[in-house]
């Protein structure tokens, strides 16, 4: 079953034009979020009778209700915390089929807002004429990064030393702008290009648990509860309000860096290990239901990928035990920073903290944050990434195309009292992660004593 608008429907024999991906993903959930989001310039009268022909109405005999894998019983006091003003509107207790306990909604979808809806209708006509996907441009692109890191991969495996360096930057700057743009199936309109685009990147993370983590999840609830990304590394440092304090996070602003060098093998490793013990990832986006074969062919995806990242320099004879640990920790390392980078500096700001709006549409906005929107160089570097609130409003239009709309967007949120978070240049960005990591850093027992003094 596939749950919209609190209508279940069964789209088994229903042939996707996003394939069969973008199904599976929304199966066995609620799927409204995702639903909207991708369609948002979409007929509503044409989508409306699509839905009509797979809705089931009635009992649902030897069906199994849609349930999340794990109701987060956790309150929503990050905005108490961050000294803001709470929204008397926030539902108390998020959970994966987007609805509290209580059973209402944590997104109103019936209220059409004047700001959503002057947003699709500007926005729509450009992207009409644009497109959605990569054009001539992009690919343009895209074949020039890809020679860059053909450039730097066989003096790599040779062990040239220059490219201990080079290699990991051309490569994370081919994949943020393949690998992130396939999985919101926004690289090609041909579904397959985007699916297997994503297994290109073995240094990245696995696309099945990416798939979860970023797409189901954090797109969906961004900075709330019931995105995973709030519950990521909580132990080794704290940005969020409603995680818990450790002695050591009071140094947290000083060895972030550290931090950022593991990012990405516990994307690939440690976090997937959990979400295949688990079956949900960070116990809030349960794991669609897959077969035993394809869950062994994940396994040796891993173990692949482990290879070709860790265990390829030991195999080189002209490598001495030195040289191959720097060859298999260094590159890794560089590579996940760069992602680190991005992954922080998009959503947590002070800003950006404990806030919550029930307008999906403005929920994205107020949640996200942009930088150096005049920047080829930014742009190229992060895969687009710097326009993060664009991406976030519509994750699946190619990034190459929000350079067009930015300026519009940030016009209409001015116009309808949206917050929208910008930051000029990279190095701003930057700074006012590090203000948040710092706040975030103290005590809280501390700040309770230093108000109620």
């Amino acid at each position: 079953m596939w749950s919209i608008h609190n209508k279940q429907y069964d789209f088994t024999n229903f042939k996707h034009p996003g394939g069969p991906l973008a199904l599976s993903l929304a199966r066995d959930r609620d799927c409204t979020e995702l639903f909207e989001s991708y369609h948002p310039f979409s007929s509503h009268d044409r989508l409306k009778q699509i839905l009509a022909k797979y809705e089931v109405v009635g009992p649902l005999e030897g069906a199994l209700p849609i349930t999340p894998a794990c109701i987060v019983e956790k309150q929503m006091n990050s905005v108490v915390e961050a000294g803001k003003k709470e929204d008397k509107d926030m539902p108390t207790i998020i959970t994966e089929t987007t609805t509290t306990t209580n059973g209402s909604s944590i997104f109103d979808w019936d209220t059409k807002s004047e700001f959503a809806k002057e947003l699709k209708a500007v926005v729509g006509p450009i992207l009409k004429e644009s497109g959605t996907k990569a054009n001539g441009e992009r690919w343009a692109q895209l074949a020039i990064m890809l020679v860059a890191v053909l450039i730097c991969l066989f003096p790599f495996v040779k062990g040239e030393w220059w490219t201990i360096v080079a290699f990991p930057i051309a490569y994370w700057v081919l994949c943020v702008n393949v690998y992130h743009d396939a999985s919101h199936m926004a690289l090609s309109h041909d579904w397959r290009v985007n699916q297997y685009a994503t297994y290109l990147f073995p240094w990245f993370s696995s696309p099945f648990t990416w798939y979860h983590q970023h797409i189901i999840g954090h797109h969906v609830y961004t900075n709330l509860e019931a995105d995973p990304d709030v519950h990521h590394g909580t132990v080794l440092w704290r940005y969020d309000a409603t995680s818990p304090w450790f002695s050591w996070h009071k140094w947290q602003s000083f060895y972030f860096i550290a931090v950022w060098s593991v990012v990405c093998f516990s994307l690939n490793f440690v976090f997937d290990v959990a979400f295949m013990i688990r079956r949900s990832y960070q116990h809030v986006v349960k794991m669609i239901p897959v077969s035993d074969e394809r869950m062994r062919w994940h396994i040796a995806g891993r173990f692949f990928a482990f290879a070709v990242t860790y265990i390829w320099p030991f195999c080189m004879p002209q490598f001495s035990w030195t040289k191959a640990i720097m060859f298999a920790i260094i590159p890794h390392t560089i590579f996940s920073c760069c992602f680190a980078f991005f992954s922080q500096v998009n959503h947590l700001i002070e800003e950006t903290h404990g806030q919550y709006n029930k307008d999906w549409y403005k929920h994205q906005v107020i949640t996200s944050h942009s930088f150096a929107a005049d920047s080829v160089f930014w742009f190229i570097f992060s895969g687009g990434l710097n326009f993060q609130i664009e991406h976030h409003l519509f994750p699946g239009v190619n990034h190459i195309h929000l350079r067009k709309i930015q300026p519009i967007v940030q016009q209409l949120c001015e116009k309808h009292n949206v917050p929208y978070n910008i930051s000029s240049t990279g190095l701003e960005a930057i700074q006012k992660y590090l203000k948040h990591l710092a706040k975030m850093a103290i005590d809280p027992n501390q700040l309770e004593e230093s108000v109620s003094g």
